[in-house]
């Protein structure tokens, strides 16, 4: 059983975090200061520690340097809120697992938690020969196989991400918000490393956040660099960042200070979209105003970094890098539509040894062909479960379903992940494992396939509905919650067959809570 310690000042946090975490089976200890959580840990090391950044006495950052010097390998959890630039990037440093910012949500607590967990148990002396490094470093997207992503039933979106080292500080993000509208944004931290990757992070929170309060790409971006220069911030950070109207077939944008993004219209003409304001970071009153762009069905925005140019600089010396970028999209985009990305990136990237930058690569293309399926074949290991997780998340970002639903789906996926670790191979030699996420108009499915020992599904005991007992840690625990969190459960197995697992839930209308 893993050990959780939880460390906050605030005791109603404190209180909801335990019960919620004492509800998924863990043992979890707590405390008000990280004075006493330091003693309970001293007294028995936990798996992970959750803790507040700011408290009186001790800080969570100094607990978490003695917390790693006394067990290197616990996963820390900082909680911190806006405005912790600073001392975020330290926690980061000493080698905090991850961050979680007030106000939180207790599901996604969890799935930090588990994540925290599954790492921790992955024997780092013998992975399997898929995840062995490479002379690139990729992205965990780019071992799920392309296809693309179809996000609100009108636009489809591909995108390849290669970062040199860690996570990169090249980002972008693209979800629903409200009235059929699509913000898209992508940006460049000219900080790199580890601050880096963390400003990027913490960026793109923000654009979340005021997204939700405005459809207006000017008012987010200026609130966001006021966020950013109210903290002391003097890293220049490039973005763009548009809001799509499916409805209206209209693009509103800022570009501020980023590569000039290429549309192609089906009638064969292609053009950079306008910068139209200064890089967000620096100033305290930058001035953006919009640029309404209409579209038409298939046509494709191509969005990037400048490590894409370098590139293609890279692979045709002495020659105009955006013109040969331009030639090659305004020769291919009419083919390969949805798969415009993945295109470029086998062209400019793929078999490349110069590479030195981050690179992402995204386009969006109004089309009717939509993407339904994503598929992840993989060893049947502990880094599957992350490898699985974000295929599942990249899907359920494109489709419209409800939060509470969101969990259950997260939540049945790992159980069925964890069922295929445990008892599809019990020799410990991995497999494959093969999942695909398919969904139309009012369902999604997932299919979970291994190819291991399969088992008599005759003899399944479900725990006790009344007390749970055995839900924890008994065989079983898996089918039971995957039934009561999905819409519909099919298994399909038999000893020495291997096991087909179908999960099935039905989506939410198009007003829903994203």
């Amino acid at each position: 059983m893993s050990r959780i310690l939880i460390v906050d000042d605030e005791k109603a946090i404190v209180f909801a975090l335990e019960e919620a975490l004492l509800d998924d089976g863990y043992d979890v200890r707590t405390a008000h200061c990280a004075e006493d959580g330091l003693d309970l840990f001293k007294d028995a090391p936990a798996d992970v520690v959750l803790t507040d950044m700011k408290m009186p006495g001790m800080s969570g950052i100094e607990l978490l340097g003695k917390v790693k010097t006394i067990k290197p390998d616990t996963m820390v959890v900082i909680i911190t809120a806006y405005g912790t630039f600073d001392s975020a990037v330290e926690a980061v440093r000493l080698g905090a697992f991850d961050y979680i910012q007030k106000p939180f949500n207790i599901q996604e607590v969890k799935q930090i938690i588990r994540r925290a967990i599954a790492e921790l148990n992955v024997d780092m002396t013998a992975k399997p020969a898929l995840f062995q490094p490479v002379q690139a470093p990729l992205d965990i997207r780019e071992r799920i196989l392309s296809g693309g992503e179809s996000l609100s039933g009108a636009v489809s979106i591909n995108v390849k991400s290669i970062p040199l080292e860690g996570i990169g500080a090249d980002f972008y993000d693209y979800f629903p918000v409200e009235n059929g509208k699509i913000v898209i944004t992508i940006g460049d931290v000219s900080e790199k490393g580890v601050d880096g990757s963390f400003i990027m992070i913490m960026v793109k929170s923000l654009i979340r956040s005021e997204a939700s309060h405005s459809e207006n790409p000017s008012e987010i971006l200026t609130r966001v660099n006021t966020h950013i220069r109210s903290q002391g911030a003097t890293v220049p950070i490039t973005i763009f960042l548009g809001i799509l109207d499916i409805t209206s077939g209209t693009l509103e944008y800022v570009n501020a200070g980023h590569e000039r993004p290429l549309f192609y219209q089906q009638n064969g003409i292609l053009k950079p979209l306008a910068e139209n304001g200064t890089f967000i970071g620096l100033f305290d009153n930058p001035s953006y105003e919009p640029v309404t762009l209409s579209l038409n069905n298939q046509d494709t925005l191509l969005f990037f970094t400048d490590g894409l140019i370098r590139a293609v600089e890279h692979k045709f010396t002495g020659q105009n890098p955006y013109d040969i970028l331009e030639s090659v999209v305004l020769h291919s985009a009419e083919q390969q539509h949805y798969r415009l990305a993945d295109y470029l990136y086998s062209t400019f990237i793929e078999n490349s040894s110069s590479l030195d930058d981050d690179i992402v690569i995204l386009s969006v293309c109004l089309n009717s062909e939509l993407v339904r399926e994503k598929e992840v074949v993989c060893a049947c290991d502990k880094d599957s479960l992350v490898l699985v997780r974000c295929a599942a998340e990249e899907v359920l970002r494109g489709i419209p379903v409800a939060n509470n639903d969101r969990h259950a789906v997260l939540t049945a996926l790992y159980e069925g992940m964890i069922n295929a670790l445990d008892f599809a191979y019990p020799e410990r030699n991995p497999g494959d494992v093969r999942v695909l996420f398919s969904y139309d108009d009012t369902k999604l499915a997932i299919h979970i396939e291994d190819y291991g020992v399969g088992f008599d599904l005759g003899t399944y005991v479900p725990p006790d509905s009344e007390t749970y007992s055995g839900l924890v840690k008994d065989r079983g625990r898996g089918i039971f919650l995957m039934r009561n969190l999905m819409d519909s459960v099919r298994i399909d197995t038999a000893p020495g067959k291997g096991t087909c697992l179908i999960l099935e839930k039905t989506l939410a209308n198009s007003g829903a809570e994203k």
